[in-house]
């Protein structure tokens, strides 16, 4: 939904608006996307409705309010285009757990893409809807990797994991034209800087048609861009050209920049 970019700078640094007005600090944030109750991770990008009839109880148990979107279709699709989108919007909601001030939780399964059938109520399976299914790791071994290497990235980069709140000095917000943002407008993209060196320049674009950023100065190398399929990040920065003044952010997609390193 539009309007929500306000929120969303809250919970990528550590939602001080919930913990910092009686001193507790960005670690008091545990961050999830999805958790036991409701959707998996591909269930939040593949449904819009509960599909429990299953657990017996004709669909009436569980939550209508799902918070997701299905790109489309209901359920499994062959279309290569909804596919591509469900696997991208998914890489987003990574890119923003594991990149936000605060605890990232990742809910079992989600590494290789779990999936319910749309049940966002198993309580009664006690089979493959609920269990942990190992063979899927090799399977999805790209997707696996990517979760693998976004993780170990936030482990060697401090900057992600700090133990007080970001200051205004260490911090700038941005439109696509690189200025300041309406809070409260209805837009779909925000921006971050974070100040190093190494700076880093974090973007999520909601939005359904491209965009031409404006990114602030600097030689930007890229670290992360969404739009790209999981087998091609490998966040290894040697070798990258840089990118200067302006670049294109496909509609649905993130984008992890940094500036200074090495």
């Amino acid at each position: 939904d539009g309007g929500q970019v306000g929120g969303l700078g809250f919970r990528l640094t550590g939602s001080s608006d919930l913990y910092g007005h009686n001193g507790r600090l960005p670690y008091a944030s545990i961050n999830f996307i999805t958790a036991h109750d409701g959707f998996t991770l591909a269930h939040l990008v593949s449904y819009n409705e509960k599909h429990n009839l299953a657990n017996g109880e004709k669909n009436f148990d569980g939550n209508p309010q799902n918070d997701s979107w299905n790109c489309g279709v209901e359920g499994p699709t062959s279309d290569p285009s909804i596919s591509s989108l469900r696997e991208r919007q998914q890489r987003n909601f990574l890119l923003a757990l594991f990149l936000s001030q605060g605890i990232p939780m990742l809910f079992m399964g989600d590494e290789y893409g779990h999936t319910r059938q749309g049940n966002n109520n198993p309580y009664v399976q006690d089979n493959e809807l609920n269990w942990f299914l190992w063979d899927q790791l090799l399977e999805k071994k790209e997707r696996f990797d990517f979760i693998s290497s976004l993780i170990a990235f936030r482990k060697n980069h401090p900057i992600f994991r700090k133990s007080v709140f970001l200051t205004p000095h260490e911090i700038s917000w941005h439109t696509p034209q690189n200025t300041s943002p309406e809070w409260h407008a209805s837009d779909r993209f925000l921006a971050l800087t974070v100040k190093g060196p190494p700076s880093y320049y974090l973007a999520f674009h909601a939005g359904f048609a491209p965009l031409t950023l404006t990114l602030p100065p600097g030689s930007w190398i890229e670290v992360v861009n969404t739009s790209r399929p999981w087998k091609e990040h490998n966040f290894h920065l040697i070798n990258k050209t840089p990118i200067h003044s302006t670049m294109e952010l496909p509609p649905h997609s993130a984008l992890l920049l940094t500036y200074g390193l090495g």
